[in-house]
């Protein structure tokens, strides 16, 4: 692992209290730069769309859905991660009103509940997802407005049926005509930003309520200890209405002004690595052990699996990681693998194997691993890109505050934690907000320990 002692310095960052701060500032700030690359179905190419473009898109958009009567309502978004899924999400936050991000794999009853529970008015989504709301276009209950991503659609009964495109081109129009209710609009840094519902596995989903502070505190905690290093592609494969994906990867690379490269899929990851150069990747432990289970097999196909496994324990006796150089030769049949620029992985939403993150040290591709839960935007430690731990989540993040309460004789107890992150509280459930928000503390439920170097485990 690597042996660098912190030295007390985090990376700097302008600071933003809100969504609509954040999103503006990077706008403006990196115009020139591609904030995405996406897919043209038609060419096969990635297709880069440029920061500038982005706001331009969001002015357009938000004057559209103003101009509609949905200032401060509720709106939702399904579907896989795309442009059209970002650009709705960044477009509610930053004016219009609360976006309720939804899960496209829940069941057609689940997720109809859901969407009456919050309460939104409108529901953007794509075509795959269409069968999953089927039942609005006849009862469409509290929806006034269903808004496909890619086409017009024919009237329903009761709710107006739009398309995405359309409504940009007649918000461009607005914003050209001196429309500026919705770019004029100032944002509250405590006002619900998103509405996000948990997965009902121990009950009924829990709404949680987080804030434009929330969010945005989160997106500089985690660039106080990561920097995105060039040229900055990362390659977005999780599922997006998952706040560990929103915060971590979409609204971080944003601000740091980088550019994400949207995967067409998990069977896909490997090509579109290699397609755009990606040298940032996400990912939940099962990716990771997927891809290391992948490597060793392709090396056992090419007969070259004991010269690799000579090569990593060299690598893990001698140090040599922390020479670029060296590792790159020593291991250039699995960067190339992994598209030849990869420089870091980043793992949470689950434990992840020490084993597996050294082994990945060691070939030169380093692991960092955090640890967080929705109700705290979510991310509350983290190993940084200059100093981490295998067996470890890391040290809490810049501004949170963390206590091991309850400890046993090791030392082990729950976490709590205080700090800007922490979530308004459950949408509509007092009882349960109590229960877990305790004189500002946020008791996680999760068990723990704080090693004498300070990383929690």
């Amino acid at each position: 692992m690597n042996d660098k002692k912190y030295d007390g310095v985090y990376y700097k960052f302008h600071k933003v209290e809100d969504l609509k701060e954040l999103i503006c500032i990077s706008a403006e700030k990196f115009a020139d730069n591609n904030a995405y690359l996406q897919k043209n179905k038609e060419t096969g190419n990635f297709e880069p769309i440029k920061y500038s473009d982005v706001k331009s898109d969001i002015d357009a958009l938000g004057t559209k859905l103003v101009n509609m009567g949905l200032s401060g309502k509720k709106i939702a978004v399904i579907g896989e991660t795309s442009y059209s899924w970002i650009l709705t999400y960044f477009t509610v936050v930053c004016g219009v009103g609360v976006i309720v991000p939804l899960d496209k794999n829940l069941p057609a009853g689940e997720l109809l509940g859901l969407i009456e529970r919050s309460g939104a008015e409108a529901i953007v989504y794509s075509s795959k997802c269409k069968k999953n709301i089927a039942s609005l276009f006849d009862d469409p209950k509290t929806i006034r407005y269903l808004i496909s991503m890619e086409e017009t659609e024919s009237k329903a009964s009761g709710a107006e049926q739009l398309a995405l495109p359309d409504l940009i081109e007649e918000g461009r129009d607005l914003v050209e005509q001196g429309d500026t209710s919705y770019i004029d609009v100032d944002v509250d840094p405590d006002q619900m930003s998103t509405l996000l519902f948990t997965s009902g596995t121990t009950g009924a989903a829990k709404g949680v309520m987080l804030s434009h502070r929330n969010l945005a505190s989160n997106c500089m905690q985690l660039s106080m200890l990561f920097k995105i290093p060039e040229p900055g592609i990362v390659l977005s494969i999780l599922p997006i209405h998952h706040v560990y994906e929103m915060t971590c990867d979409i609204l971080t690379t944003f601000y740091q002004g980088k550019t994400i490269a949207i995967c067409e899929g998990i069977k896909y990851i490997q090509k579109n690595m290699e397609e755009v150069h990606a040298n940032v990747m996400l990912g939940v432990p099962l990716v990771f052990e997927k891809m290391y289970k992948g490597m060793w097999k392709q090396a056992k196909r090419r007969g070259e699996d004991q010269k690799l496994r000579r090569a990593i324990d060299l690598s893990k006796a001698l140090k040599l990681y922390n020479n670029k150089t060296i590792i790159r030769r020593l291991f250039k049949a699995i960067h190339n693998s992994f598209g030849g620029a990869m420089q870091a992985f980043v793992v949470g939403g689950a434990a992840a194997d020490p084993y597996i993150i050294e082994e990945f040290e060691a070939m030169g591709i380093p692991m960092i691993q955090g640890y967080g839960m929705s109700e705290c935007s979510p991310i509350i430690c983290l190993n940084g890109d200059r100093y981490r731990k295998a067996d470890s989540v890391g040290k809490p993040v810049p501004g949170i505050k963390l206590r091991i309460v309850d400890q046993d004789e090791d030392g082990i107890g729950e976490i709590i934690v205080k700090g800007p992150s922490v979530m308004m509280g459950y949408y509509e459930n007092q009882e349960a907000t109590d229960e877990v928000l305790r004189n500002g503390w946020l008791h996680t439920g999760d068990l723990g320990y704080i090693d004498n170097d300070g990383f929690v485990h």
